[in-house]
């Protein structure tokens, strides 16, 4: 009998709960790896953003957690965290939203790659490492690649970029915010990159930089979602009269809300003055003073499961205007066949099928005009619905083949 390859997975993230875009694509990667007849090994390196513990022990085949941060600030911020959870679940962006709200025209040096390394995980890993012969090492992130220098040759060493860390910063500053979450230089990232022999880009152009950043060997996961529409296409009779934005408290997405209750919004509602904005997620923590005298806003905050929601007669919007990445709240949404409108930063590695699957608007007015024009056409939202199908199962064609293609190079 063929021995089952085993990986060890040192993660920031936690997969359960999957309320979380980032946290959707590791839980359902790990899955597709233990399909595969792999055995999964997580180390969770909790920073205190509120997790299912047992939940993650229930589901992989070796679960470890351990508190995450680089000396006494670290550790005050993880209890913090936690405390600030305690008391207001959903708050867990308030630290990054204070950061946020700093004056952003000071200098801001980028990070170098290991300035978030706390050296005290490595002697746990190593006694994982004794006590268990991995396979391979999958590391989340760049910005603890070191822990892939405590592997020798024998074990095949993986980053899940994610994201672009390079000069990260910049687009925080654009929009008057002081820079939250990691970023550092081109030449650090590089420096981290090197340390695989495999990195995992979530989009092409991700994979394009990385290479031309680093030699190292770089292949293109996106995320595939567990999601099927039913019977979508053609589903509206009439226009809609619902919008629906999904998100968690981060500082892009507070943006994004500050943006869109601003600027789109009431000239949305002086079209159609009936028309409804439902809002799902962390997210609603933010918002909900400013939206307690408006009965056309709904808050929904945590759901466990957002297929009822997709499956409703909703417009999605993602008006997000920081951020790099692949914005999978927005792949989401077309895999169940929504008509979705965002910006030029959430099409971010979807840019062919701009205006065909989804539309893209970047300023306040063409926003509201994209908005209105759906909400007043249920034949534009079916088109924009067919669309989006037929978008989903190409993507998912891509997805296989590039997971196919990593499962080969790691057995």
């Amino acid at each position: 009998m063929t021995k089952s390859k085993s990986i060890l997975v040192v993660s920031p993230i936690p997969t359960h709960p999957s309320d979380s875009g980032n946290r959707s694509r590791l839980y359902h990667l790990l899955k597709k790896f233990q399909d595969e007849g792999f055995e999964v090994c997580l180390l969770f390196l909790d920073k205190g953003y509120g997790c299912d513990y047992r939940a993650m022990r229930g589901e992989w085949d070796g679960f470890y957690g351990k508190v995450y941060g680089k000396g006494f600030k670290g550790k005050l911020v993880y209890f913090s965290k936690r405390l600030l959870g305690d008391i207001a679940p959903g708050s867990l962006g308030f630290i990054d939203s204070l950061i946020s709200r700093l004056p952003s025209h000071g200098k801001y040096d980028p990070l170098q790659i290991d300035a978030w390394y706390d050296s005290s995980i490595d002697e746990i890993v190593c006694k994982l490492k004794k006590e268990n012969a991995f396979d391979v090492v999958l590391v989340e992130y760049v910005y603890l690649s070191k822990v892939l220098e405590l592997f020798d040759d024998r074990v095949v060493k993986v980053i899940d970029a994610h994201d672009i860390f390079s000069n990260r910063h910049v687009c925080f500053q654009d929009r008057g915010k002081a820079p939250v979450f990691f970023y550092t230089s081109p030449e650090e990232e590089a420096k981290g990159f090197s340390r695989a022999n495999l990195v995992l880009a979530i989009q092409d152009e991700d994979a394009e930089f990385i290479s031309e950043l680093s030699d190292v060997d770089v292949i293109t996961v996106g995320h595939c979602p567990k999601m099927n529409a039913e019977n979508p296409v053609g589903f509206l009779r009439a226009p809609p009269h619902r919008s629906l934005y999904v998100a968690t408290n981060t500082v892009p997405n507070q943006d994004a809300m500050d943006f869109f209750l601003d600027n789109v919004w009431p000239r949305v509602l002086r079209c159609h003055p009936a028309v409804q904005l439902h809002v799902v997620g962390g997210i609603c923590h933010y918002i909900r003073r400013r939206v307690d005298d408006d009965d056309n806003v709904h808050l929904h905050y945590l759901v466990n499961d957002l297929s009822s929601f997709y499956r409703d007669d909703y417009i999605v919007i993602n008006p997000v205007r920081i951020g790099t990445g692949l914005k999978i709240k927005n792949i989401e949404a077309l895999f169940m066949g929504k008509p979705l409108v965002t910006t030029s930063v959430g099409a971010q590695g979807l840019k062919r099928w701009i205006n065909e699957a989804f539309l893209v608007a970047d300023d306040a007015e063409n926003f509201a005009i994209q908005l209105i024009k759906l909400l007043s056409d249920a034949d534009a939202c079916n088109a924009l619905s067919k669309a989006a199908l037929m978008f989903s199962s190409e993507y998912r064609r891509e997805y296989e083949k590039s997971v196919n293609d990593l499962i080969s190079r790691l057995t």
